[in-house]
């Protein structure tokens, strides 16, 4: 078995002759903390969308625990341990906190013990019974990570996290972010504007643009990179 939890091999996509991922390759180290970044329309999202099933490649491969994955499917991909979040709020808003986090539990077979537990980690214990609707943006973005995690991945994709998020709301999911690698042994990657949060919790940095990678490496790796501030970093203090 690969020590790399996922690989992507030289992968590409184009949408009506616009190359939005070009010649990709990327890997990810398991129980580890990546962060995506760069301008809009630099190809983060579509990277994400790839690995995660939602588009298929032009060419290229897409490989998680050392197994070619490239043509599953995105339910495949969640029964193997591949979970995700989305930039536009993806829950069930006239369920409650509790049914959100069931469904996601019942495709699993799993339902009491670890319902309790997700949404204690997650703290909206005291939140079960309160229709998704009714939570605050940030709660809701929370909610949408423990549906993630009821299907019990092994890598989790998070898309713009601290979108519309509060300092308060940004500051519990830096956190339950960090508690989640620690305590669920999870390799996470996440996709963000917020250059703050990024420098606080990642461990890798890898910074595109035009569907390209043009610099991959440590935080202080990247804020002195001269490209980077060049393409994305200019006037950021980080």
């Amino acid at each position: 078995m690969s020590p790399l939890i996922l690989e992507s091999q030289n992968l590409t996509k184009s949408f009506t002759g616009l190359i939005a991922v070009n010649n990709v390759s990327l890997s990810f180290e398991p129980q580890s903390i990546t962060a995506i970044i760069g301008p809009n329309g630099a190809g983060k999202t579509t990277f994400v969308n790839l690995c995660t099933g939602m588009f298929k490649p032009d060419s290229g491969r897409i490989i998680f625990n050392g197994e070619d994955i490239t043509n599953f499917s995105p339910e495949k991909r969640v029964q193997i341990g591949i979970s995700r979040t989305f930039q536009i709020i993806n829950i069930f808003p006239k369920l409650t906190v509790m049914q959100n986090v069931k469904i996601p539990l019942l495709s699993r077979g799993k339902i009491e013990n670890e319902l309790e537990s997700i949404l204690e980690i997650f703290q909206l214990d005291e939140k079960k019974d309160v229709l998704a609707s009714e939570l605050s943006h940030g709660d809701q973005k929370i909610l949408e990570m423990a549906m993630a995690m009821a299907t019990k991945p092994k890598i989790l994709f998070l898309d713009e996290p601290m979108a519309g998020v509060n300092p308060v709301e940004r500051s519990r999911i830096i956190d339950l972010i960090k508690d989640l690698r620690k305590k669920e042994k999870l390799t996470i990657i996440i996709v963000e504007h917020d250059m703050d949060v990024v420098f606080r919790i990642a461990e890798r940095i890898t910074v595109m643009n035009r569907g390209s990678v043009i610099a991959d490496g440590t935080p202080e790796e990247i804020r002195n990179n001269a490209t980077v501030k060049e393409v994305y970093l200019r006037g950021v203090e980080v």
